[in-house]
């Protein structure tokens, strides 16, 4: 099994897979910066909060580090349907 292989896909990918930003994250979202998530920051001159996105299966991470649950679906379908198998 090559996992690596099936989040490489993931990320080089993305839009061919649904998602629409491969570096990008869901949490701490705000179109004019990368907020951590749930920070406020002074953003063009008003304060702004860093949400969630509107539509977070759209991302492949929820923050920094974590996949968000559409892209750990993606990737368990790949194991499950023999996809990371080596005799695939």
């Amino acid at each position: 099994m090559n996992i690596y292989k099936t989040k490489y896909s993931l990320i080089s990918e993305a839009k061919q897979h649904g998602f629409v930003n491969p570096l990008g994250f869901c949490c701490g979202h705000h179109k004019d910066s990368n907020l951590k998530c749930w920070d406020d920051a002074v953003v063009n001159g008003p304060k702004v909060h860093g949400a969630s996105c509107s539509n977070p299966s759209e991302y492949i991470s929820w923050d920094e580090i974590h996949y968000i649950e559409a892209a750990n679906y993606w990737t368990s379908n790949q194991i499950l349907d023999g996809s990371l198998s080596h005799l695939h």
